[in-house]
């Protein structure tokens, strides 16, 4: 390749199984919270030599005034939605804290576990002032089969005199199901109004599955900040399953 060669270059060629395994990025990487808001923190799974399991996650070194809700980044999917959720009541001298991202799976019985970020190992929470918004959505469980759609009704709460628009963007969406007829602005709640709708459609080749999705809200500025909602479980299911579903009730 390049053009150097000779009787003293020598290879070492290294043949051994191939141990599936996974390595995982969070971000961002320095999350800030409001005192009685929700923050969203990605996960992104880097899945190597065939593995294919879940990775639950789970996050350590909090301080007992912010909490993690459980995530799991399922079979067939690269990332999940972490949610941070600060009290009210968080004192005001708690200013950041260092915690650390865990991710298990397992390898023929055997537990893989691997932190996020090994690399870069600080990840620090600090807390903020309280939200400028508070974002709600309806309803609190969706099920659709493959090739429907459901409406959902976005609430949005300004606070602290906040009176600007507020873009959102569903987060943790399974693979096939994806909002539609969103048109150029996307799903947007603008400045004067406290409530929009958006439409969810499962493709024709969406398989069943059940996990949470989140709106989260953003807070256009120079250092914009992002408001996540209680979570929507959304259930993707097959024809047969919602049908049975309709005729118990």
């Amino acid at each position: 390749m390049r053009g150097l060669q000779g009787p003293d270059f020598g290879y070492q060629l290294i043949v051994r199984n191939a141990t599936p395994d996974f390595t995982l990025t969070a971000s961002p990487r320095h999350p800030n919270i409001p005192r009685g808001g929700r923050s969203p923190l990605t996960v992104l799974a880097d899945r190597r030599l065939g593995y294919e399991g879940p990775i639950e996650i789970k996050v350590t070194g909090l301080s007992k005034s912010i909490t993690a809700e459980p995530a799991t980044i399922l079979p067939g999917q690269d990332s999940t939605t972490l949610i941070l959720a600060a009290s009210a009541e968080a004192p005001g001298w708690l200013s950041a804290a260092p915690f650390k991202i865990e991710g298990r799976g397992w390898v023929a019985g055997r537990e893989l576990v691997r932190v996020a970020d090994p690399d870069r190992p600080l990840l620090v929470a600090a807390l903020m002032p309280p939200p400028d918004v508070h974002v709600a959505a309806q309803p609190k469980e969706i099920v659709l089969e493959p090739g429907k759609s459901a409406t959902v009704k976005i609430r949005i709460a300004r606070e602290n005199g906040f009176e600007g628009r507020v873009p959102c963007q569903i987060e943790n969406l399974p693979p096939g199901v994806r909002v539609v007829n969103v048109g150029l602005n996307g799903v947007l709640v603008h400045s004067g109004e406290s409530s929009h709708t958006f439409t969810l459609r499962a493709e024709s080749w969406a398989k069943p599955i059940a996990e949470p999705i989140y709106v989260v809200g953003q807070v256009e500025s120079n250092a914009s900040t992002y408001h996540a909602s209680p979570p929507i479980l959304l259930k993707v299911e097959a024809k047969n399953q919602v049908a049975l579903a309709s005729r118990a009730y």
